[in-house]
């Protein structure tokens, strides 16, 4: 479930439960203009959300499921964190394989990052 809340008198100005699945959020990013935010849920989609309409906007898969291992659809693993650069001019997308750069502006995949060998901590 995703909310927003104004801070005046916490009153909740969205709630969202369908926007992934029913899954849970595993991580949202603000724009720097507070004009949207990204969503990331363990459903593996990210949401782009209208803040100003108080709605989703654009939902697109960015970690595919049902893929086989090792193939592209295991590419970021399970999802972890999304942030947006200072300017937003671009976002990262990570998983627990790996991560994706996008330009902020199309949504589109402009690098993608996987660790030579596996991290545990």
């Amino acid at each position: 479930m995703v909310c927003v809340w104004r801070r005046s008198d916490w009153s909740c100005l969205l709630r969202e439960t369908a926007a992934h699945s029913g899954k849970r959020v595993a991580a949202i990013a603000a724009h720097p203009s507070g004009r949207a935010a990204l969503s990331l849920g363990d459903d593996g989609r990210l949401v782009l959300w209208d803040l100003a309409r108080m709605r989703p906007v654009h939902v697109t898969p960015v970690i595919p499921r049902g893929r086989r291992r090792g193939g592209a659809g295991e590419a970021l693993g399970r999802p972890e964190g999304v942030r947006y650069s200072t300017d937003g001019s671009l976002f990262l997308v990570h998983g627990s394989a790996g991560a994706d750069v996008f330009d902020g502006a199309s949504g589109q995949r402009l690098a993608r990052m996987r660790p030579a060998s596996r991290c545990h901590h």
